[in-house]
């Protein structure tokens, strides 16, 4: 048969995968390292057997804020060009992530020995909790606990705390 001689001439673009997540006050945080030659890349998540687009981005991160703590999301990613066409595949399996939300403190104590008791939120998903206080310019932990409070023995230094969900 003949051929044509001046061939097809294409570029491929890799699949863009995601490196990691982290969860953010303002949501679930992807990240991926960038595809060369990708302009964009769009977010999609999977529900049931469907992968839904969230949105389109130049980045290489993107927050998803419709994310409910303790509870399991699947995303994945495609390049698409400016016009918004595919020009990467995708994987199909994707990359999970449990968000967690922050804690909230909203309420401490103080006792006769200067002692402050600390009380917040509940964040399903979360194993433990993590207490920490600010001074001298960082912030310090006190201590793990699986509880929803945490009682800070006679440190009257410390007046800011926040506590990580683990």
């Amino acid at each position: 048969t003949g051929y044509n001689k001046e061939g097809w001439k294409g570029t491929y673009i890799a699949v863009p995968q995601i490196s990691g997540f982290t969860n953010t006050l303002d949501g679930a945080q992807l990240t991926w390292t960038p595809v060369k030659g990708a302009t964009k890349y769009r977010v999609f998540y999977k529900d049931g057997n469907s992968w839904i687009g969230i949105a389109n981005t130049t980045d290489t991160t993107f927050v998803d804020a419709d994310v409910t703590s303790g509870v399991e999301k699947t995303y994945t990613l495609r390049c698409v060009d400016d016009s918004g066409n595919y020009v990467s595949d995708y994987s199909r399996t994707g990359a999970s992530n449990v968000y967690v939300d922050t804690p909230y403190i909203y309420r401490y104590t103080t006792d006769a020995d200067t002692n402050v008791t600390i009380y917040w939120t509940k964040c399903p998903g979360a194993s433990e909790y993590r207490v920490f206080y600010y001074s001298g310019g960082t912030w310090k932990a006190l201590g793990n606990t699986a509880s929803y409070e945490f009682k800070i023995k006679q440190n009257p230094a410390a007046t800011v705390y926040t506590v990580r969900a683990l």
